[in-house]
């Protein structure tokens, strides 16, 4: 039971000091205070989720952790095999210099009897919060590194496979979209089966949306264009997801344009989520001509929020991989010829890492298998139609290979 709580609790510290470093991150512009107070708790929780997962004990009802602590937390590090005892001990002047006294003047400023009181936002200038900020965003990328090796990705890796579902309770499930196979039980056991050389393991749930977390390498949406959403206008699962990725998580998408298409589980209908439509003419057979709205991929939340767009057309490829690609996620093209392209993205596409390639003697070169990268995570897209067995088969490698490049890198 003690073992329970403290992965409970480890994994609420972890939660709290990536949220607070977001938030500190949004509010730098705006508002210094607000930046400087997030700050402070990214820091404080970012070393406690450091302490629960290595299970070195701290003294809880105290904001920022003791010299001692950190230098046990370094020795345990360093013993490991997670990092050097070096990165924790160069924590210590930080944490020296982040006091009680000082958090609690980011929030109430000064009012005391023998001095003139003054608010936070007289005694805080932007340097503070811009020095405060790195140290809160260098804490939570050791954190990172530490909770992916000992808690994410080793000794196995932990995948998330999305049940269709946002609570389970009087919701209809997620299961219209066409072009790939949607049954949740048919992806893991397509992973759960590879013959792969690179010696992977997964260990795999079905879980509900709201259960999105850290604690997941990997998730994967079965659904294709579609994901459960159950808050259209503020679409809170959406942005759980984008997250999840830039805390460092993954998120695979079976097939096609993601996040095109919200469920709404409580109406179980189909909603395309663009805020960007405009209005042309259209003949019909009988010669009348009436006003269609067409849907911009510019007014998407792949595009607004990834800066990504797919390709308009669809057909026929052959696939190849440069050596590069091959010697980072494996040899996945010899022997497969020809796929049904669907929605890939573009070379030109920032910060895209190409798994499986494809062009013809028109267009550009584009990735129908593809990791987009964005804050510490990642977007695993399949610019295919997954329906048919080769099509799936050969994503399920791309996973494992793109797992495997995952784990040497940590």
């Amino acid at each position: 039971m003690a073992k329970a709580i403290d992965e409970e609790m480890a994994g609420w510290y972890i939660r709290r000091a990536y949220y607070n470093c977001r938030q500190a991150r949004k509010q730098f512009n705006h508002n210094n205070v607000e930046s400087i107070i997030a700050s402070y708790e990214a820091i404080e929780f970012s070393i406690k989720a450091m302490c629960k997962v290595l299970d070195v004990n701290f003294a809880p009802r105290k904001h920022f952790v003791e010299a001692t602590t950190l230098s046990i937390l370094g020795e345990k590090v360093e013993r490991e095999g997670l990092g050097s005892k070096k990165e924790i001990l160069q924590i210590i002047p930080v944490m020296l210099s982040y006091t009680e006294e000082s958090r609690n003047i980011s929030r109430y400023g000064i009012e005391k009897e023998s001095v003139p009181s003054a608010a936070p936002s007289k005694i805080f200038r932007r340097e503070y919060a811009e020095s405060v900020l790195k140290d809160a965003e260098n804490l939570c990328d050791l954190l990172r590194k530490i909770e992916m090796k000992r808690r994410r990705w080793k000794p196995k890796i932990k995948m998330g496979i999305l049940n269709g579902f946002i609570t389970g309770i009087q919701e209809i499930k997620c299961s219209k979209y066409p072009y790939t196979n949607n049954d949740p039980d048919f992806w893991k056991k397509k992973v759960e089966t590879l013959k792969s050389s690179f010696g992977n393991i997964f260990e795999i749930k079905e879980i509900n949306a709201t259960e999105i977390n850290e604690e997941f390498a990997i998730v994967l949406n079965p659904f294709g264009e579609e994901y459960p959403e159950i808050d259209l206008k503020n679409k809170s699962i959406f942005y759980l997801i984008k997250d999840y990725v830039e805390d460092g998580g993954v998120y695979i998408n079976t097939a096609g344009f993601p996040f095109f298409y919200a469920w709404n589980v409580k109406e179980g209908k189909e909603y395309p989520i663009c805020e960007s439509r405009i209005f042309l003419p259209t003949l019909k057979e009988e010669g009348i001509i009436e006003m269609r709205t067409y849907l911009e991929f510019t007014g998407t939340l792949l595009y607004k929020e990834f800066d990504a767009l797919p390709t308009p057309v669809s057909q026929p490829r052959e696939i190849f991989q440069e050596k590069d690609d091959t010697n980072k996620f494996g040899d996945l093209s010899t022997d497969v010829g020809e796929i049904n392209e669907f929605r890939a993205l573009p070379k030109t596409t920032k910060d895209c890492i190409p798994i499986v390639r494809a062009k013809d003697k028109i267009s550009e070169e584009i990735y129908p298998i593809c990791a987009l990268k964005r804050g510490a995570g990642y977007l695993l897209l399949v610019g295919m139609n997954t329906e048919k067995e080769k099509e799936a088969d050969l994503f399920a490698k791309a996973i494992d290979g793109f797992c495997n490049w995952m784990s040497s890198q940590l």
